[in-house]
């Protein structure tokens, strides 16, 4: 993994930008994909990335490699950016609104043409002379209409160019080079399809040419581009004659075939060129496949081979698709920005196993937390899922993935907090606070893939896993009687996970998880929940913040409020469900609270500026013990964030207005007094104290709203003492959400979720 002198990153998670052209796959054996404002290069034979290239300032819409060590990307922010290595090489400026597309071709002379697509209803044609720089070399104007896919080539044994446009207006458009200039012309406009073209890609068979075109009318187009000396066979599927001139030569177009697969649109294609024969094509779907395309001689037409997919469940089809350099490898995204991987079976070339991949959250990541044991974390997101993260020990490496799915929900998620070892609670955009606790099947998966066993005791007479009801939020468990009713009533129980089928699987079935290694996409998304336990109601506005006491007999949560009324904090029995306790002192929305080390002390922090504390009383009451007013409180903005010293003498709050403050107390006494301020220099949104000091010295992590963050040392003896800022690569690009120190383990390492749709954890040595 990426190292930075005292820091290393141990995992990422994210998820692919649900954009077409969002990925492409390098003939290094390196994939290249968007993710958030971010390109991330990852290397899928060490599972492991190998560059975060952090430019742009708005979503990456678009990826292509340009050479073996260089990529362009396209964005929202009106930019293209040539990379090399992890620098900018270039950044090209030419379009007045999002770039959609790219794609690029190198000529005999080894210039290299670049062509990207807007939407503000342009095609820009940039050239670059070896060893020096892209310049703009035409701009191709649609009118009010759109390019919504591009692809060029070289054509064959020629020094010429043709591109094509898939067009809004269900046409595909030719261009080439005229004779005496190097400005395209409009040569051909190539009709049939009945909705938007989404993707174009060209193949090079000997000296013809083979464009296939996908298109929102869920069929895929097949046009053989060849010299005029081979005449348009009389069966041929072209209803005129079309051809065009290039270089005083004629070059006939003919509709070679139309491939007939899919129930939806085709958003993704991908040729692999088969050494000294045909070659084969992939198509992705919104209906939730893949299907591999094989030319069959014998009986001159179009074949699907073999088809991949999703079967049932929540998912909405794929977004692209991609073969690796060798052919034996797929790789797919979905609407969910989720990877799924098959490798070709060298027993049966036309069956494709699954295979394990990075996976991650397509939206803002919200919060996250460890389990008590430093062992796994669970993260939250925006993008309405639960996740579980583990590291996955094999003979001789580690490396982490997602294990668990524990919630797939229909509102967007905003908090979480561990409760204990194998149960948290989550809150979302909604009122109600909801509990879950880990099934057999969870039990199973983690002590196989992280080597814990000690606890299978407890999981004796746990559900097997949990299902959600159609039309549900809620998930249900499901036990061994349930599945041997279904049987007994006959319903199917899928037994196969990789096959496409259009009707829904088995809600559960515990015989398709390989508990030897991680779950990929559509286990994880079908068969991975957590079963519900319990439900909370008594807030009146959607979750904002959520917290328990260490030892999990304690909740607090809180909720978004504008009024005093509603900005309360409700505390809960862990062990009961009953509510204690009501805390009536901040005014607007709480945004962070926690537990002091021994449970006694409840921190929190809130918009309105102010922190208070309240004291547990025997009767799991609480008391106001002290709180900051307009007079006594330091900050001027937005308190984002607190967090106890493992001595319970001190805390730290983290704010909008750049301060960073430890406040301090003397003899135990129920009165903390501020003792050191730091100005960090932009908005501060999440502190964490790691529990591990070094040379009694506090280690105290600070996220931005940047996305930077800095660690720093501090005790009451020499102030602030800034250690390490770490570099940009290393850091999210967008606002940090939650930063935690991992508990119960021998290395100093620091979990991190951030706006930019990753989670990370970091490794430091102090």
């Amino acid at each position: 993994m990426m190292e930075d002198g005292f820091c290393k990153t141990v995992f990422l998670a994210t998820g692919c930008n649900r954009t077409l052209n969002a990925l492409s796959w390098g003939k290094k054996g390196l994939i290249a994909f968007g993710g958030c404002n971010s390109v991330y290069v990852y290397n899928p034979e060490s599972e492991c990335f190998v560059e975060i290239l952090n430019g742009h300032g708005l979503r990456v819409n678009c990826v292509c490699w340009l050479s073996s060590d260089e990529i362009v990307s396209g964005s929202s922010d009106k930019s293209l950016i040539v990379w090399r290595k992890n620098k900018i090489k270039q950044t090209l400026l030419g379009h007045t609104d999002a770039v959609c597309s790219v794609c690029s071709c190198c000529l005999k002379n080894g210039q290299q043409i670049l062509v990207s697509s807007s939407s503000d209803s342009s095609v820009n044609i940039w050239s670059q002379e070896k060893d020096k720089e892209f310049v703009l070399m035409q701009t191709l104007t649609f009118g009010n209409g759109f390019a919504l896919a591009v692809s060029i080539v070289t054509i064959p044994e020629t020094n010429g160019i043709l591109l094509a446009c898939g067009c809004d207006d269900t046409s595909i458009s030719l261009f080439t080079n005229a004779v005496d200039q190097n400005n395209l012309i409009k040569v051909l406009s190539l009709k049939g399809h009945e909705d938007w073209i989404r993707c174009l890609t060209f193949v090079q068979i000997g000296n013809k040419l083979l464009l296939a075109s996908g298109s929102q009318d869920s069929y895929i187009r097949l046009w053989k581009i060849s010299p005029s000396i081979e005449n348009v066979e009389p069966d041929s599927l072209a209803v005129t004659k079309q051809e065009f001139i290039f270089n005083n030569y004629a070059y006939l177009v003919s509709l070679e075939s139309v491939l007939v697969g899919h129930e939806n649109w085709v958003y993704g294609l991908s040729w692999y060129a088969k050494p000294e024969s045909n070659p084969i094509l992939l198509s992705a779907s919104m209906d939730k496949s893949l299907i591999i395309w094989e030319y069959d001689e014998t009986n001159e037409i179009w074949l699907d081979k073999a088809r991949m997919g999703d079967v049932g469940g929540n998912s909405l089809g794929f977004y692209g698709c991609a073969f690796s350099p060798c052919g034996n490898k797929i790789i797919a995204y979905s609407y969910q920005g989720a990877f799924q991987m098959w490798k070709k079976d060298f027993g049966d070339p036309n069956i494709w196993k699954s295979e394990v991949v990075i996976s991650g959250h397509f939206d803002s990541v919200e919060d996250f937390d460890w389990d008590p044991m430093g062992e796994f974390a669970v993260t939250t997101s925006v993008d309405q899922t639960t996740r579980v993260y583990a590291p996955w020990r094999k003979q001789n490496s580690m490396s982490w993935h997602e294990i668990a799915r524990a919630q797939i929900h229909g509102y967007d998620m905003k908090c979480l907090k561990m409760i204990s070892r194998y149960r948290f609670a989550s809150g979302a955009q909604e009122k109600v606070v909801r509990i879950f606790s880990a099934p057999k099947s969870f039990f199973e998966s983690l002590s196989q893939i992280t080597g814990v066993s000690d606890e299978a005791e407890m999981f004796a007479n746990a559900p097997l896993g949990a299902t959600v009801p159609v039309l549900g939020l809620s998930n249900k468990a499901v036990y061994l009687d349930d599945l041997e009713s279904w049987q007994q009533k006959g319903e199917k129980v899928q037994t196969k996970a990789s096959t496409f089928a259009n009707e829904d699987p088995a809600p559960f079935n515990p015989d398709l998880i390989n508990n030897n290694e991680p779950p990929v996409e559509d286990l994880l998304s079908h068969n991975t929940l957590w079963p519900e336990t319990q439900k909370l109601y008594g807030h009146g506005f959607e979750l904002y913040c959520l917290t328990s006491t260490p030892s999990g007999d304690i909740l607090a949560t809180a909720c978004k409020a504008s009024k005093p009324e509603h900005a309360s904090i409700i505390i809960w029995n862990a062990l009961t469900w009953k509510q204690t306790d009501t805390l009536t002192f901040h005014t607007l929305t709480v945004t962070q609270m926690e537990f002091s080390v021994s449970g006694k002390y409840l921190l929190s922090v809130s918009r309105d500026r102010l922190w208070a504390i309240h004291v547990r009383n025997n009767d799991d009451k609480f008391s106001l013990v002290q709180c900051t007013d307009k007079k006594t409180s330091i900050h001027t903005r937005i308190i984002w964030s607190c967090s106890w010293f493992v001595d319970e003498n001190y805390f730290v709050t983290a704010s909008r207005d750049k301060k960073i403050i430890v406040w301090s107390r003397k003899n135990d006494q129920c009165k903390w007094d501020s003792v050191d301020t730091l100005d960090v220099g932009e908005s501060a949104t999440s502190v964490c104290v790691d529990k591990k000091t070094v040379c009694e010295r506090y280690v105290v992590a600070v996220g931005m709203e940047t996305g930077a963050i800095q660690l720093y040392f501090w005790n009451d003896k020499e102030s602030w003492n800034l250690i390490l800022k770490l570099s940009t690569f290393m850091c999210p690009t967008l606002s940090i959400k939650q930063l935690r120190w991992r508990p119960g383990h021998d290395k100093r390492q620091l979990g991190i979720a951030a706006s930019d749709h990753t989670f990370r954890i970091l490794s430091f040595n102090l």
